[in-house]
């Protein structure tokens, strides 16, 4: 999580499994690639998966642009 500054709680792999043993199932996927890295948890939700909450996407880049308070566009397409 220290390379990672949106990374938050939600994406903690202790409460991952928390949530887990209360039937809230998710995957932690992390991609790595041409020197690039960034994760997303993908939640179980009734007819599939989805990337975090309606309110907040619970995926990351390590080491985002320098300057940019949150991932780019280019970053988003990256991952996704």
């Amino acid at each position: 999580m220290s390379k990672v500054p949106l990374g938050n709680f939600s994406m903690d792999l202790r409460y991952l499994a928390f949530e887990a043993q209360r039937d809230r199932h998710a995957v932690a996927a992390i991609l790595e690639q041409s020197g690039r890295r960034g994760g997303m948890v993908l939640r179980e939700r009734a007819g599939g998966w989805a990337c975090g909450w309606p309110w907040r996407w619970q995926a990351v880049i390590d080491q985002p642009s320098p300057g940019v308070p949150t991932m780019t566009p280019e970053d988003a397409r990256w991952l996704f």
